[in-house]
């Protein structure tokens, strides 16, 4: 891992990206001075005698844009005016013997797909915290799942060191059956009063079964869902887990919106699911700017 702020980071970010690719870099230091966090310390392998990144660098600023949109759309419903009825129709007809009690209304999920450091996770907190009205009828669960150990703890220590006195450890599990790989929290309002989400961070494999059992249970106890992936996989394993994730939400028909970031998958994707483009933001000519975000399609 290089310091962020080191030239040899610079140089290497230079040659892999280019100038705008330094330009994120350098607003991502900014956020990371403000926030109090580490979001931007570097981690590089060798590929091809090619050093890389590790994981995408992606701008605060278009993470902060998707969420904000994305939530608009999901708390207003009304992209699904963009589904066919009789698509919708076919699809409750076809589920109807698996469904079961619907979630609490109000009640959303937030899951972040190779959540790194976090910083999606808490501009996705400040987007719901801000635009979602704190009572009785609204909750946040939050997941995010992250294969690398190293960073599923500094994302766990970002978090302790945004919200300090507002998180606490969540005693939703006892202790005795809360799994390792598996970190919650509970974030408090200032005065206690409150919720405003609950957050899980899972150290794993997004195939594993564990996870799968997790992503599961979430689907089906949330009524709105959104989920964020920054090219987290191949053409194959994006194919596969938003397929995984179509099958969670289908049987309720629940509003399911994705925020793909870093598209570079987008075409074949939609060839092979039946998701639709609600919005698409290819205004950077750095993918590492860019977003679209779907939904599926019954």
């Amino acid at each position: 891992m290089y310091h962020p702020y080191s030239p040899r980071t610079f140089l290497l970010i230079l040659a892999a990206h280019g100038l705008p690719g330094l330009w994120i870099h350098v607003t991502n230091i900014v956020f990371d001075v403000v926030w109090g966090i580490d979001t931007t310390s570097r981690c590089f392998v060798r590929v091809d005698d090619i050093q890389r990144n590790y994981y995408a660098t992606t701008s605060a600023r278009s993470i902060d844009e998707s969420i904000n949109v994305a939530l608009r759309l999901l708390s207003k419903g009304d992209f699904l005016a963009t589904l066919s009825r009789d698509n919708l129709t076919c699809a409750l007809t076809s589920s109807a013997i698996n469904i079961s009690p619907p979630p609490p209304v109000g009640h959303y999920l937030f899951c972040d797909i190779g959540a790194g450091k976090g910083k999606p996770i808490l501009l996705a907190i400040k987007a719901f915290s801000k635009q979602l009205p704190r009572s009785n009828n609204f909750s946040l669960s939050v997941l995010a799942i992250e294969f690398d150990r190293d960073l599923a703890n500094i994302l766990s220590e970002n978090l302790r060191r945004v919200y300090r006195a507002k998180l606490a450890s969540a005693l939703r599990r006892p202790e005795s059956i809360n799994p390792p790989w598996l970190d919650t929290f509970r974030l408090w309002t200032e005065d206690k009063s409150n919720i405003i989400a609950d957050i899980d961070i899972a150290n794993l494999d997004v195939f594993s079964g564990s996870c799968l059992n997790l992503l599961d249970t979430y689907q089906k106890r949330t009524c709105k869902q959104i989920f964020y992936m920054c090219d987290p996989l191949d053409l194959a394993g994006m194919v596969k887990i938003l397929s995984l994730i179509y099958q969670g939400s289908r049987p309720l028909l629940t509003p399911l919106i994705v925020i793909y970031s870093n598209p570079l998958h987008v075409e074949a994707l939609l060839r092979e699911l039946a998701f639709l483009v609600l919005v698409s933001d290819g205004r950077s000519s750095n993918p590492q700017s860019s977003y679209v975000i779907l939904t599926m399609s019954y």
